[in-house]
């Protein structure tokens, strides 16, 4: 949804225009601090006026979260020397998360 942001103090500034972007861990389903649900963060200002949007990045855990299904299995080693052996998915390793938002690829 799009929720119009109620300032404390100040004012944002009428010239500023366009959307800040985020990302960030918004749950941890099994408990292991690395294997947040990436949640994606607009702002968006325009004409002095802020408003804020969520949604989960549905990625491969998001999606076994979702479907009730078992967390894969650590691997016996990492899929590379010095990565954790950790299965792969869509965000884990960076926390980045890429969408195409009006035919443009962006990352959070």
């Amino acid at each position: 949804s799009n929720v119009p942001l109620k300032l404390m103090e100040g004012k944002v500034p009428s010239y500023l225009n366009g959307t800040l972007y985020r990302g960030c861990p918004g749950a941890w389903p099994d408990g292991w601090w690395l294997d947040g649900l990436i949640t994606l963060n607009a702002f968006k200002f325009s004409e002095g006026q802020v408003h804020y949007s969520m949604q989960w990045n549905m990625d491969q855990v998001y999606n076994g979260t979702k479907a009730k299904t078992p967390a894969p299995a650590p691997l016996d080693k990492g899929p590379v020397p010095g990565a954790m052996p950790h299965p792969a998915n869509a965000s884990w390793q960076t926390g980045v998360a890429f969408h195409q938002i009006q035919g443009i690829v962006v990352g959070s």
